[in-house]
């Protein structure tokens, strides 16, 4: 599994370098040769409104892509569960749904701090449930889809 750690949007995902644009980060995957990029099975983005970015994914060569409808605010109650899972031979959408499980306290706290703060959010904006697209069934040891 790719782990893409970075900030999102709903239309570039920001690295150290700078911010690129979906068709760049595509752009340069692309460039992957062909049989390397077979190897590719699944990404999860922790990226804000990462499922905005899962065709993309797709289409480079991905198996199966995972990412946040909205802001992804429960990294800290999620994460290590949902690897745990991964860790001991859980399939990917079994880990998926682990952090799927764990996700609302977090994203209720984060609209209060929003709110408290005097920026507006609610829950479409604070949603950190995951949309998985591709087959959710790879495992740590599995080999690429033919």
């Amino acid at each position: 599994m790719s782990l893409l750690n970075v900030h999102g949007n709903t239309k570039f995902i920001p690295f150290k370098d700078g911010d690129y644009g979906l068709a760049d980060v595509q752009a340069i995957l692309t460039s992957i040769p062909s049989a390397l990029r077979k190897k590719f099975r699944a990404v999860l983005s922790t990226a804000c409104f990462g499922a905005r970015h899962l065709d993309m994914w797709r289409q480079v060569g991905f198996d199966v892509a995972c990412g946040a409808r909205g802001i992804y605010a429960d990294s800290a109650s999620s994460f290590a569960p949902m690897l745990g899972k991964w860790a001991t031979e859980g399939t990917f959408g079994e880990s998926i749904q682990v952090a799927n499980s764990l996700g609302g306290p977090s994203d209720a706290a984060t609209i209060a701090y929003y709110n408290g703060a005097g920026m507006s959010a609610n829950a479409a904006q604070v949603n950190s449930r995951r949309v998985v697209i591709g087959p959710d069934t790879h495992r740590i040891y599995s080999k690429p889809l033919p």
